[in-house]
């Protein structure tokens, strides 16, 4: 009923839904869906995509805007959470690969919500998706698995031995079961199987 009473008063009216509805929609799908990083993406929606996209209209939405968006993403300071702004070194081969895959991620979760709305009958027929379907992500922004360089055994017992007690617990936890931070964070006793000796991870991102 309420998409209905929304594409009903756009007939009437002539408007269209703007970014910001859009990403609400999708976000309300989500969440139903019951889908892993809800936070995350919220996250990502308020912090990068509502204060440029967030009151433009889909029907208004063209690609030289998003790409240029998308590449700004880029050479923007290091938003950290609370709204602390970093500068980055961008001479930092490294450095920049990852601002690319960062700006990959947050254009995926435009496309996504876009997308959900297009694919769901939210807009108005002539509308298309061209305007970011158009928009590629960066390329060969993932790291090179030769670079990569696993720490021994040895190596690792270093590392635990030279951390405090508490930070020692969370590197041991990681180090055998290979988890993320946030999935060790929400472990429970019960999520421990003895007999097994096997952890069980309720929420992950994989």
């Amino acid at each position: 009923m309420q998409f209905a009473r929304r594409k009903l008063a756009e007939q009437e009216t002539g408007g269209g839904m703007t970014v910001r509805e859009a990403l609400i929609e999708y976000m309300v799908d989500y969440k139903a869906e019951g889908k892993k990083a809800e936070s995350t993406t919220q996250y990502t929606i308020d912090a990068h995509i509502l204060p440029t996209f967030g009151d433009t209209r889909i029907s208004d939405l063209e690609s030289p805007a998003i790409r240029k968006w998308h590449r700004d993403l880029v050479t923007a300071p290091l938003r950290k959470r609370g709204g602390t702004m970093v500068e980055i070194d961008l001479d930092d081969p490294e450095v920049l690969r990852k601002r690319r895959a960062s700006a990959n991620r947050i254009l995926t979760v435009l496309k996504a919500g876009l997308n959900f709305v297009f694919g769901n009958d939210y807009l108005h027929k002539e509308q298309n998706d061209l305007a970011w379907r158009r928009i590629s992500a960066f390329k060969e922004v993932n790291p090179d698995p030769d670079d990569i360089r696993w720490l021994s055994v040895k190596e690792l017992r270093r590392l635990a031995n030279a951390c405090p007690s508490d930070l020692r617990t969370l590197v041991e936890g990681a180090s055998h079961t290979g988890a993320r931070y946030g999935e060790l964070r929400r472990l429970q006793v019960r999520d421990f199987a003895n007999r097994a000796i096997t952890i069980r991870y309720r929420v992950g991102k994989t």
